[in-house]
């Protein structure tokens, strides 16, 4: 069996509805969909035997907190396999702001790698495999990347967000900074830089 897990009802509601296009529903397996914060996950200890998450756990308020409780509710050598993007992803658009409006932040500031890993092991994981992958993806303009963001559920939760909306001449200098990157294809580049992290939860 399977628990599909999500802080988001409008995502679970998603994930029920292409379930049918799933491996696991092909096999005929059970999946229980629980929506649920990953830093108080409502899971009896020692539950679960594998645990993976995809581009999720960087919108915890506090990361540290989501792997004690993952590592909670694993069974003993129970793996978990999770997917972050690491600092300076998006550093084009970072920038591109920075230089529009260097008094605020209006791009998420993802972690540290290794911040990450200390976490983990703080937690009690033992970290088997790790490898940060660097991709660029292009796009034809901006609107396309931010459009995309909202699609993955981004939002800034920068603590040097502004707390009012964009004046127009700033967003017009944003959109000038990051012109100065388009490529002689006529695209503009977005870097995702994804740790991706295999640990296991000991004996001991």
């Amino acid at each position: 069996d399977c628990i599909g897990l999500d802080i988001a009802e409008g995502m679970l509601r998603y994930s029920r509805e292409h379930f049918a296009d799933n491996a696991l529903y092909a096999n005929n397996r059970r999946v229980q969909w629980l929506c649920a914060d990953a830093e108080h996950l409502p899971l009896a200890d020692s539950s679960i035997d594998v645990a993976t998450s995809n581009f999720a756990l960087q919108w915890c308020g506090n990361l540290g907190r989501a792997f004690v409780e993952i590592h909670r509710v694993l069974a003993a050598q129970g793996r978990f396999l999770v997917t972050l993007p690491a600092d300076d992803t998006l550093w084009e658009l970072k920038e591109s702001w920075r230089a529009a409006d260097p008094a605020h932040s209006h791009v998420n500031q993802f972690a540290d790698e290794s911040l990450v890993r200390q976490a983990a092991r703080r937690a009690g994981f033992k970290i088997k495999r790790a490898a940060i992958l660097s991709r660029c993806v292009f796009y034809p303009d901006v609107a396309g990347l931010t459009d995309e963001l909202k699609t993955l559920g981004a939002h800034n939760a920068t603590l040097g967000r502004s707390k009012t909306l964009t004046p127009k001449g700033v967003y017009r200098r944003m959109l000038a900074s990051y012109e100065t990157r388009r490529t002689s294809q006529g695209k503009l580049p977005a870097t995702w830089r994804l740790l991706m992290l295999d640990m296991e939860k000991p004996h001991d």
